[in-house]
């Protein structure tokens, strides 16, 4: 049975998109959050049972958090990774499954934990970013719950903004916009993490087809998290961050920062 005394914040769910299909790595015969943390790996081949897995950073991370829900969404061809979690977390998480399939973006994937976490606030990580400090996750749950802000993200050093979103915010840490991908030559800070209120899971729910719909029609590409980001911190939602000058991140959907992982001192 799951032990519900360590869910010391009970009032948030940790929201996991996992419906991607991983089309940077190639095709995979596994879902690509289970890729082995412990490496060099075969990808021609599954992970063992016993193997630490993309996703596993994830759930420990909402675990030493505290939280004890969690709700991932996933496409229907994702049966290895829903056989992963139940063998692995139930006995320790709530895990909500939401499936969905031929998911456009990620905005899509998080609206559609909306009947789940509505009510609650909501911690997003993504699946295939492995990060540290994982005590980021503890304190922006606490300063938003110390500040009432709808929104605080985990901010790391980013020495390129290549493929990443590049965050500017004032003196006092309040989010001015965030830039996604401006550049190999733009350097500054990244977010890895975020947790945010109701009001702005309504605001996402209501507005991320229409602003999907614009980001297309003007970029000519899939909507991103910070478009929604953007969108609601100038429709007046409150948005700041805490850094970690510390902090470091492996974006594993690509084959280069698998092997940079695998090759680093961290894991």
């Amino acid at each position: 049975m799951r032990d519900s005394s360590i869910s010391t914040n009970s009032h948030v769910v940790g929201l996991i998109p996992a419906a991607g299909r991983g089309s940077r790595l190639g095709k995979l015969p596994f879902s690509k959050e289970l890729l082995p943390l412990e490496g060099p790996a075969d990808l021609d081949h599954p992970p063992g049972a016993d193997q630490r897995t993309a996703i596993d950073h994830s759930m420990e991370c909402l675990i030493a958090a505290g939280i004890g829900r969690a709700c991932v969404v996933l496409s229907s061809g994702k049966e290895d990774l829903r056989r992963h979690l139940h063998e692995h977390w139930t006995d320790t998480l709530a895990i909500d499954l939401k499936t969905l399939d031929h998911s456009p973006n990620v905005p899509a994937s998080l609206n559609a934990a909306f009947p789940t976490v509505k009510d609650a606030d909501s911690l997003l990580l993504f699946p295939d970013i492995v990060f540290w400090p994982t005590e980021a996750v503890k304190a922006i749950i606490d300063h938003r719950l110390k500040r009432g802000t709808d929104i605080v993200l985990a901010l790391i050093p980013a020495a390129s903004g290549e493929k990443i979103d590049i965050v500017t915010t004032d003196e006092r840490g309040k989010i001015r916009t965030i830039t996604p991908k401006p550049g190999a030559d733009v350097s500054g800070w990244t977010w890895v993490a975020a947790v945010w209120s109701p009001r702005f899971s309504a605001h996402m729910h209501h507005e991320s087809p229409s602003i999907a719909a614009s980001i297309l029609a003007q970029h000519h590409r899939e909507a991103y998290v910070a478009d929604l980001l953007n969108h609601a911190i100038n429709a007046g939602l409150s948005a700041e961050t805490v850094s970690f000058h510390d902090g470091r991140s492996f974006d594993l959907g690509t084959l280069d920062e698998l092997n940079r992982y695998w090759a680093s001192e961290n894991r």
